[in-house]
């Protein structure tokens, strides 16, 4: 959904740059509203912008994905990686629905508003810090689990249930 929500973003503005003004808005300040004109050229740079962050945030979903899915990674890894990849995805989808916002208000000559902002970082932070939450519920649990193969370790002298140092 996020690529074709991006994709859309740079094709509908490039199909219609015809109808589109001349003079767009390129800047708003914290209350959503236009403080900085600018050529409709400028659109351009914003078009980079997108399939760059489209591609960097493709590449972060693989290698989350696939080192989820590997039989190299250790338990905790792939746990932390199972947390990790939904709030990816989300976050993702998220940033290219902000920028696709962000790009109707440029080609339409309006304001964003003045719930853009805390809407935006609201989105963006609060999967974040469920994820750390959730990651810190891991290593919590891995640690009192490596807490009781010490203390097995000191009782049964000459058995090893750890490969890796601590």
């Amino acid at each position: 959904i996020s690529l074709v929500i991006g994709t859309l973003t740079i094709l509908l503005p490039i199909i219609f740059w015809n109808k589109i003004p001349d003079t767009l808005p390129m800047h708003y300040n914290a209350a959503g509203v236009v403080d900085n004109w600018s050529d409709k050229s400028a659109l351009i740079l914003l078009f980079f912008v997108i399939a760059l962050l489209m591609g960097v945030m493709s590449i972060a979903v693989y290698l989350v994905k696939n080192n989820m899915e590997s039989k190299y990674s250790k338990e905790a890894e792939k746990s932390e990686m199972r947390v990790a990849y939904p709030i990816i995805v989300l976050m993702n989808l998220v940033v290219q629905i902000m920028f696709a916002y962000i790009m109707f208000c440029c080609v339409t000559c309006r304001p964003l508003g003045t719930l853009f902002l805390p809407v935006f970082l609201l989105a963006t932070l609060a999967p974040l810090v469920y994820m750390i939450y959730k990651c810190g519920k891991i290593q919590a649990t891995s640690n009192s689990q490596k807490a009781i193969y010490k203390v097995v370790e000191k009782q049964e002298q000459g058995v090893a249930y750890r490969t890796a140092v601590d």
